[in-house]
């Protein structure tokens, strides 16, 4: 018997595989009714389904029977071997109609080779069926990105609609088994056996197992599914899985098994699965389902999650009629069963749900949709609902550009559609964030009163913008919001405002407006019951160190108000004195205060500390704080702040970081303001890898820099040469959020000025006056200096004498920053130095007239210099100063006086000038004793003082101090010297040092070379001994000291090479090149370090002593040997040097002036620093003498002009901004306009690129058949589809000037080397200049020095001019005289 049915199967397969109109090679299905019960589970894929039904034909009329004749076993008739065939083909094949069928005659074909008989058991045909699913699934796995056609899905193209049509009610109750064709009930399987429910559970495992998977085998599962049974428990997962893919087959695929899934058995999970599929668009084919999963979901309870996706993209696709259409069915829902849907479904709407800030573009998008559908309602609502959305979510507005809100408000203000609800629910959204956030609300606040004027703004609303702007210090917006809070209640403003409005005015030192609101409330509300009223007042005088106007207002408390004056009004006149550097004045004022019975507090003790750190005072600091202790005081940071400070002014870093590191965790408040301090001083020294140290602790410790820590950043690069890397950290502070402040500006203009680039200053000044309006006094100072310098040049260059000499631009620079400081004292407010006391217009008017009296003096034009000191004494009377004489004048002036009368001999009034100066300086450096203020319990401080510390030691002149009259003791040796008073010499040095006084090394050495210049062997004798004592040990070798080198000492920071450019090989580290050794004199006077032209001197009083030895024999000359052997020999041995000293002394020539400094290539950036970028220009200093600098048209050239800012917007743009923008600081002003540049540059930028997109998409579809570049449309099209954002990129956007990634500490800074070699190089090869080129021109610029700076600019751009031959005439002429130079040089040897 199984012989028998093998045989019948075999022949029924080669018969099949025979006949080419069979049912496997056949086109048309198996069965006409296949396509309708597919829903019946098949287990078996096409060709085994063929295979079972030919194996199962006896003849051809059994194969008649199938296709034509319909009374054939379509009744129900026997079927042969019926027992072998499986269950489900069986059921497949019995019930089909039998169609006609031609069958032409057979044609013979070749014997299948390899076709051997197989027995296959009904048993384990399940099991061949997983077999062949896992086949599909390993094809499926090889062939990337093909996939097997699904006999269940039919060809989107060929039977779309077909498909379409396809209704759940073909199916039965449960979704999963066929009907009868009679009935319509559901048919009953028979009963299986116990091993293929077995199977059949094991293949719903795996296909449950595989659905785990984060696969993409969407065939496979769908294969897998059916061979499984079509399992109605794995119908949900199916349907997630294959909601993923993005083909269309696979989408119809899901909602095919979605509608599978009973209504009430459907999940939020089904219906996001559902909808995700369906919205996953392409540029074929567009949603489908979403008005009918709608409808089904309303009626369930997460109804609001899945129409709130379908209302998103409605409003991401602008489908606005669609979006009516749902929301008409939402409002159609009774209110009583809807509730708050219509509040909740928009709920969801957020700032993730629309990337790229787009959701303000699309309701501007729908501003002209909703004008024509005014009167619907239904539009109204959802309109208005989705702006009332928009102005109560807090991240939407965020991370919205302000241009894209204002545009909105704009659109809908007048409409009606926006409710003044949502304007003040979008004002205070900003009320209580930061500052550009506060900033954009009083631009919406305004553009809501300019739409809406007849509603009234509430009342708490005006009073807490009215806090906030105190808070932030904005007085521009005070009197508008007065104004606005008077028109809303109809009644004078109330006296907490008005004081909040005093305490705004006087935190800007605003004194105008201060005692204008001051007025103001005594008139509306009488006489201050509350010395709260009066602290304002006080405070705005305190700020600018006008002492005499703070004492005025302080007596009227008690003499006028009959108030008792409190220690916050005792605390404003020590801030008064502290200003104005008035030392006594605040000590007496202190002991006032402890007089009255007042218990001072931490701010009483602040001012006393400010000034005692100033002098270096770190006995008296310590002191201070031990008193503060004693009386009760709080210990805080802002007391060790000024601890900090008093021992980095003595050079004592070293214990100002182990105070600091002491106090971290131990005392209340953040040590940040401390590590500043240190890394500012660290920043002058130019120790890098000290300051990269700390900056790394600060990191540590877990401290967040702020605008001071990038303030000492921006110093160390610029006192380092580099400017450029100062601007780069002052953007990367802007981009992190911290505002930018003049003091900043001001760091970048003294790095810029040290580098001779004088265009990057006046553009960065020029940025100073558009961003902050007025400049403060360091900028003002450092354009007056470029301006003097510039002028000099030009006066150097013409040759012009010394008495036609006029500095034109400055004198223009001075009266400029002098009449701005009178119109607006509030931009002179300084941290008063110790060597000048009064207030701070004073100070301001003192420290500009200085600056050109010195440089007047300097260069010789006398009469020009008294007219600017008689210009400085009116000035003085006008403001009503008493005092003309010397005595009365600051120090500043006393030592411009000084040079001025050293340079037309009048050294008498040299004498009477240092008299004075040694008696206002002991004043200000002398020691100061607190035992009369303080008991003697407080003499020992907690604070541990260092061991080798000089504070108030020696005599009675400070250690920090004892160099302050380094340069004027110079100017007096000088004019004793020209006297020729030697004797008076000895005699004062050694005053000098007694009061405690200490000579600097440029002291000693003009003290050697005033001996030196003497006749009298005494004191040459006495000159080789000082230099011998002084300046031997640090003398480097001649090899060296003609380049300018010396010696480095062991406490300077190795870093400071950088100043001269990188060290190498043949620079070692213990050698310090002139800049250097500059900077470090500065730092530390007392560095010996050997002055050529003294040496020099020392030479020409040997060349004299060897003269005379002639007459009066070697014996003077043995003496001096023998007394300073080695400087005799280091003078002996001096090299010949064409150089002015050695000429005018040693040779008997003509003085001639200095050579003019090598012509470098400046580079510019015509935007400043947080301006615009628009590329840098390169000039000359030849051409640089063309100022001002013809700047970019796009900057501002009336900087006070208020409607007139950056121009960088468009007119009638820029016209509707500063209309809202007038009432806010022009800093936050640009910032907001750049904001708006930078966003309509983006768009404009993409709705270019879009266009040119649309053009070649239009271009393919028309001429290419919807090919482009031989690839379908559709594809190119997600190609150059502009990529959205994701989240992460949101956050961390350029708009919000926020970090991409959170960086170590330390790596804000870089120790890297310095500029000088590295700019000339980017110089010349910027012009295409090789390296080797610019080599020699550097050659041939030191082989003529004295060349003017035209010459060096003609040499500088390679040019062969006369100029070149008439120098090397010059030269050959110096080269005859050398031979007599070294006869001269071999006879002084000897």
């Amino acid at each position: 018997m199984l012989e028998r049915a093998s045989g019948c199967l075999e022949n029924a397969g080669r018969r099949v595989l025979r006949n080419s109109h069979g049912a496997v090679r056949s086109g048309y299905p198996l069965c006409d009714r296949s396509r309708k019960e597919r829903g019946a589970g098949v287990d078996a894929p096409h060709w085994l389904l063929a295979l079972l039904q030919a194996s199962g034909q006896q003849s051809s009329s059994a194969a008649d029977a199938c296709h034509g004749n319909k009374s054939g076993r379509a009744g129900g008739g026997p079927r042969p071997l019926e027992f072998l065939y499986p269950r489900e083909p069986q059921r497949l094949v019995a019930p089909r109609p039998s169609h006609p069928q031609r069958r032409p005659g057979l044609r013979r074909r070749r014997s299948l080779v390899g076709f051997t008989r197989s027995y296959v058991s009904v048993s384990s045909l399940r099991q061949a069926v997983a077999d062949v699913s896992l086949g599909h699934e390993h094809a499926s796995q090889g062939t990337e990105g093909e996939e097997a056609k699904d006999p269940y899905i039919q060809d989107p193209v060929t039977e779309d609609q077909q498909v379409e049509d396809l209704e759940i009610e073909d199916l039965g109750p449960g979704g999963l088994g066929p009907r009868d064709p009679e009935n319509g009930n559901q048919t009953t399987e028979k009963p299986q056996d116990p091993e293929s429910i077995e199977r059949e559970r094991n293949l719903q495992a795996r296909l449950h197992e595989f659905l785990q998977k984060d696969t993409h085998l969407f065939d496979t599962a769908w294969i897998r599914f059916v061979a499984a049974g079509r399992p109605s428990n794995l119908v949900s997962p199916l349907c997630a899985y294959m909601s993923k893919s993005k083909t269309f087959k696979d989408k119809r695929r899901a909602w095919y098994l979605f509608q599978l899934i009973p209504h009430e058995k459907r999940t939020a999970y089904d219906y996001r699965n559902i909808l995700a599929s369906d919205l996953q668009l392409s540029h074929v084919d567009k949603p489908r389902h979403l008005d009918n999963i709608c409808t089904h979901v309303l009626s369930t309870p997460f109804a609001q999650e899945i129409i709130s996706l379908v209302v998103k993209h409605y409003v991401e696709q602008r489908e606005w009629g669609r979006l009516r259409f749902l929301w008409s069915k939402l409002i159609a829902i009774p209110l009583s069963k809807r509730g708050s849907l219509c509040y909740d479904v928009l709920q969801h709407i957020n700032r993730t749900s629309f990337p790229e800030f787009s959701f303000a573009r699309h309701l501007l998008d729908l501003a002209p949709y909703a004008m024509r559908h005014i009167d619907d309602e239904t539009t109204y609502d959802f309109t208005r609902r989705l702006l009332q959305r928009f102005a109560e979510s807090k991240d939407i507005l965020e991370f919205t550009p302000p241009s894209s809100i204002l545009a909105v408000l704009r659109a809908y203000g007048s409409t009606g559609l926006l409710h003044h609800r949502a304007y003040i629910k979008l004002i205070n959204h900003h009320l209580f964030s930061d500052r550009d956030q506060f900033i954009r609300g009083i631009l919406f606040y305004r553009q809501f009163r300019s739409d809406m004027p007849d509603v009234k703004p509430p009342k708490p609303m005006l009073v807490q913008v009215l806090e906030r702007l105190q808070e932030l210090r904005i007085p521009e917006a005070v009197d508008y919001f007065l104004d606005e809070l008077q028109s809303r209640t109809r009644q004078p403003p109330s006296i907490y405002v008005l004081v909040r409005a005093l305490n705004t005015f006087a935190m800007s030192s605003d004194v105008k407006n201060v005692h204008r609101i001051y007025n103001l409330l005594i008139e509306l509300h009488g006489l201050p019951r509350s010395r709260k009223i009066v602290a304002p007042v006080l405070l705005v005088h305190a700020r600018l160190g006008d002492v005499p106007g703070t004492l005025r207002q302080f007596e009227r408390i008690s003499a006028e108000f009959d108030l008792t004056p409190s220690t916050t009004c005792w605390n404003m006149l020590l801030l008064a004195h502290a200003n104005a550097g008035d030392l006594q004045g605040a000590l007496s004022t202190f002991s006032d205060l402890l007089e009255s019975g007042q218990p001072p507090d931490t701010y009483s003790f602040g001012p006393l500390l400010t000034l005692f750190s100033k002098r270096g005072d770190v006995a008296n600091v310590r002191r201070l704080i031990k008193e503060a202790q004693f009386r009760g005081v709080k210990m805080n940071t802002s007391l060790l702040d000024k601890a900090v400070r008093a021992y980095c002014s003595n050079g004592e870093l070293r214990f100002a970081e182990e105070l600091i590191e002491a106090s971290v965790n131990l005392v209340e408040g953040s040590t940040l303001r401390m590590w500043n301090i240190l890394l500012m001083h660290y920043a002058r020294r130019i120790s890098k890898y000290s300051f990269r140290r700390i900056l790394d602790r600060i990191g540590k410790l877990g401290l967040v820099p702020d605008a001071w820590t990038h303030a000492a950043i921006m110093l160390a690069y610029s006192l380092s040469n580099q400017p450029d890397f100062a601007r780069n950290s002052l953007r990367t502070m802007h981009r992190s959020g911290l505002r930018a402040t003049q003091h900043h500006y001001s760091i970048l203009l003294l790095g810029y000025l040290r580098r001779r680039n004088r265009d990057m200053v006046h553009v960065i000044f020029r940025e100073i006056e558009t961003r902050f309006g007025r400049p403060g006094l360091s900028a003002s100072l450092l354009n007056l200096q470029m301006q003097i310098r510039r002028d000099l040049e030009n006066v150097h260059d013409k040759n012009t004498p010394a008495e036609n000499i006029v500095l034109e631009q400055a004198e223009k620079t001075l009266m400029k920053s002098i009449e701005n400081f009178s119109a607006n004292p509030a931009a002179a407010t300084h941290a008063s130095p110790m060597t000048t006391e009064g207030s701070s217009v004073d100070l301001a008017t003192t420290m500009h007239y200085q600056h050109l009296v010195t440089s007047y003096a300097v260069e010789g034009s006398t009469e020009k210099a008294f007219d600017m000191l008689n210009q400085y004494i009116s000035h003085r009377k006008l403001s009503g100063i008493q005092g003309n004489d010397l005595e009365s004048l600051p120090l500043g002036f006393v030592k411009a006086i000084m040079i001025l009368n050293q340079k037309t001999q009048r050294f008498d009034k040299v004498e009477d000038c240092w008299h004075v100066l040694m008696g206002k300086v002991h004043k200000l450096a002398g020691n100061v004793s607190l035992d009369e203020y303080f008991s003697a319990s407080t003499s020992e401080s907690s604070l541990a003082a260092p061991v080798d510390s000089e504070s108030g030691a020696k005599g009675s002149i400070l250690s920090s101090r004892r160099y302050m009259l380094d340069f004027p003791f110079t100017l007096f040796m000088r004019s004793l010297a020209c006297r020729e008073q030697f004797d008076r010499i000895h005699d004062e040095v050694a005053k000098f040092q007694q009061a405690g006084f200490s000579m600097s090394g440029m002291n000693w050495s003009n003290y050697v070379a005033s001996l030196a210049s003497s006749d009298n062997t005494k004191d040459i004798v006495a000159a080789f001994q000082l230099f011998e004592e002084k300046f031997f040990p640090h003398f480097p070798g001649w090899s060296w000291m003609k380049q300018g080198y010396g010696i480095r000492p062991l406490h300077c920071p190795v870093t400071i090479h950088h100043l001269d450019g990188q060290f190498g090989m043949n620079k070692p580290r213990r050698m310090m090149g002139r800049h250097a050794i500059n900077h470090w004199r500065r730092l530390d006077p007392g560095y010996m370090h050997p002055d050529y032209p003294t040496m020099v001197l020392l030479a020409a009083a040997i060349r004299r002593l060897r003269d005379a030895s002639i007459e009066e024999g070697p014996e003077r000359m043995k003496t001096l040997h023998a007394t300073a052997t080695n400087t005799f020999e280091i003078i002996a041995n001096m090299p010949y040097l064409p150089d002015k000293y050695q000429g005018a002394l040693l040779r008997d020539r003509e003085v001639f002036p200095d050579a003019l400094s090598f012509p470098v290539k400046i580079f510019t950036t015509r935007t400043g620093a947080l301006g615009v970028e628009r590329g840098p220009t390169t000039r000359t200093f030849a051409r640089a003498t063309e100022e001002p600098l013809d700047l970019d048209i796009h900057i501002n050239r009336n900087p006070v002009d208020e409607q007139n800012v950056t121009r960088l917007l468009p007119d009638a743009e820029r016209e509707s901004l500063g209309a809202l923008a007038t009432v806010i600081p022009r800093e936050d002003r640009i910032a907001i306009e750049q904001q708006f540049y930078e966003y309509s540059e983006l768009t404009r930028i993409w709705k270019k690129r879009s266009a040119h997109q649309q053009r070649l998409i239009q271009k393919a579809k028309l001429e290419n058949k919807g090919l482009m570049y031989g690839i379908p449309v559709e594809f190119v099209l997600n190609k150059y589809k502009p990529k959205k954002l994701a989240l992460e990129q949101q956050l961390f956007n350029k708009y919000h000037r926020t970090w991409r990634h959170k960086k170590p500490t330390y790596l804000l800074y870089k120790p890297v080397s310095g500029y000088r070699e590295q700019r000339n190089y980017r110089a010349y090869s910027a012009q295409g200049l090789s390296q080797r080129g610019m080599g020699r021109k550097r050659k041939k610029r030191r082989e003529f020095p004295t060349m003017t700076r035209e010459e060096a600019s003609v040499i500088g751009r390679g040019r062969v001019t006369r100029a070149i031959e008439a120098r090397k005439a010059a030269k050959a002429a110096q080269l005859a005289q050398t031979a007599k130079a070294e006869e001269f040089i071999t006879s002084s040897q000897v």
